[in-house]
């Protein structure tokens, strides 16, 4: 099962039946805008799409010329099993069905009418959905929406939602993070979790697993616990229906059981998956993975440009069971050959206050906060507003690019840097920074608890391949 979807980077060929102009023909726009194969549509009655003067239009999909490989469904539910016959009898390997109302509608018409196109597709044309948004397949350029972030990566999402598929893949693509492909599976009457995670786990583009799922078959059970046996990547999970108002929603949103969160909890524990628990944790925990690796931190080096600010930073860090450690007389020597302006601060807590105004002399400090041996990974706060050339009293038309820079050494010695930039305004330094940023590789996070979450539970998952497998495999 682990190789059933091992062709989707052949896909070259991609077909939407039901392009409407009542939605402005989106999926359509979508798929020819971005799609680095052929496009085709499926509109009866039309020769020619306006807007669309280079796509070939036909009246079915048994009447497309030559082979088809994928085809986006958005007709209404009573054409869908028609249209899921006609794939098959072309040979269509992957369609996505967008139309809803079918087991999601918690009704036995839906139900069965579900089934009966499981049935029709046999196996030979594989099904995600129905009530879903399909596949998000950077590296080819597949989408379901116009101005997606083609950002090709290595972390794979599995998502039962649609609507948290795209907050992530948006948010994904504004912090810098690349997706190596993303499953929007809806309700998952074919194509389903558990497969899905099984062809992540083997997948070679894929190196970091993320997902949304709501409800688990009790039948998926034992190749579900049998796939996180033997999986080292890091799966960060958001298991819905923990309340019993998220249980109720989840079965009128993708006609899913939720089924027993205390089940999926201890097989969590059992198997070392990452327990995520919002939105935050789907990005930012792969964000960090995916920029400094796995990295078990325990000492780490605190810096910010107040010294209030500084000591708050402390505590939350070390009420976490981290530790904030003095430095060294040899380290505390090297910092003070540049920080001894009054008002700053060469220990730890590090406070660069003024010296913020020098983005040279911050190269050479963070250079020799990263060079250290003890430390294991820094946490910087920065006031971006010191950036902005209005409140400069040193101007520095490159401060931005040098301080980047500065940031970038993390890689250089390989240590996790976690940037704090808090969204206090200042919106236009702000994305100038954030774009230096992503060019090299350097999140960006947006408050101290967050970034203190990130690090335990990445610790947590280094711990558990530490204790099961001896040893921390590479991501």
């Amino acid at each position: 099962m682990a190789l059933s979807l091992e062709w989707l980077g052949d896909i070259k060929r991609a077909a939407v039946i039901g392009a409407s102009a009542k939605t402005k023909y989106m999926f359509l726009e979508a798929l020819t805008t971005q799609f680095k194969g052929e496009s085709v549509a499926i509109k009866p009655g039309t020769e020619e799409i306006e807007g669309f003067p280079g796509i070939s239009v036909y009246p079915s999909v048994r009447d497309v010329p030559g082979a088809l490989d994928f085809v986006f469904i958005s007709v209404p539910r009573e054409s869908v099993l028609q249209v899921i016959q006609d794939c098959v009898e072309k040979g269509v390997k992957l369609v996505s069905i967008f139309t809803a109302e079918f087991s999601d509608s918690n009704t036995e018409e839906g139900r069965e009418l579900e089934q009966q196109i499981v049935d029709a597709a046999r196996g030979s044309t594989r099904i995600l959905g129905p009530n879903c948004m399909g596949i998000y397949y950077p590296r080819i350029g597949l989408g379901w929406r116009i101005k997606f972030p083609l950002l090709d990566g290595k972390t794979t999402l599995i998502c039962q939602s649609g609507g948290i598929s795209n907050l992530i893949i948006y948010g994904a693509g504004y912090a810098g993070l690349g997706i190596a492909k993303a499953f929007s599976f809806g309700n998952g009457a074919d194509l389903h979790f558990v497969e899905l995670l099984d062809y992540a786990v083997h997948d070679p583009e894929t190196s970091i697993i993320v997902s949304y799922v709501e409800g688990i078959r009790d039948a998926e059970i034992p190749r579900l616990r049998e796939i996180l046996a033997e999986n080292r990547k890091p799966f960060i999970a958001v298991k819905a229906g923990k309340s019993g108002a998220g249980s109720r929603a989840s079965v009128s949103h993708t006609g899913s059981l939720a089924g027993s969160f205390v089940m999926w909890q201890s097989l969590a524990k059992q198997y070392g998956v990452i327990q995520g628990e919002s939105f935050d944790d789907m990005l930012y925990l792969p964000l960090a993975l995916d920029a400094f690796g796995a990295q078990e931190v325990q000492n780490i080096a605190v810096a910010s440009m107040s010294g209030g600010y500084g000591v708050i930073m402390a505590d939350l860090v070390e009420s976490a069971g981290l530790s904030v450690p003095s430095y060294s007389p040899d380290l505390t020597a090297q910092l003070e050959e540049y920080i001894h302006i009054a008002g700053t601060r060469a220990k730890n807590p590090t406070d660069i206050s003024s010296l913020i105004a020098y983005p040279d002399m911050c190269y050479h400090i963070f250079e020799t906060i990263f060079a250290a041996p003890e430390v294991d990974a820094v946490i910087f706060d920065l006031a971006i507003w010191y950036l902005d050339p209005e409140y400069q009293y040193i101007k520095d038309e490159q401060s931005c690019e040098k301080m980047a820079n500065a940031f970038a050494l993390a890689h250089k010695y390989h240590k996790s840097f976690y940037l704090v930039i808090q969204n206090i305004g200042f919106i236009e330094i702000r994305e100038k920074m954030r774009g230096l940023l992503n060019e090299r590789h350097v999140p960006i996070f947006n408050s101290v608890p967050e970034v203190v979450h990130t690090i335990v539970k990445i610790n947590e998952w280094i711990r558990f391949q530490k204790k099961k497998w001896g040893d921390i495999p590479p991501v």
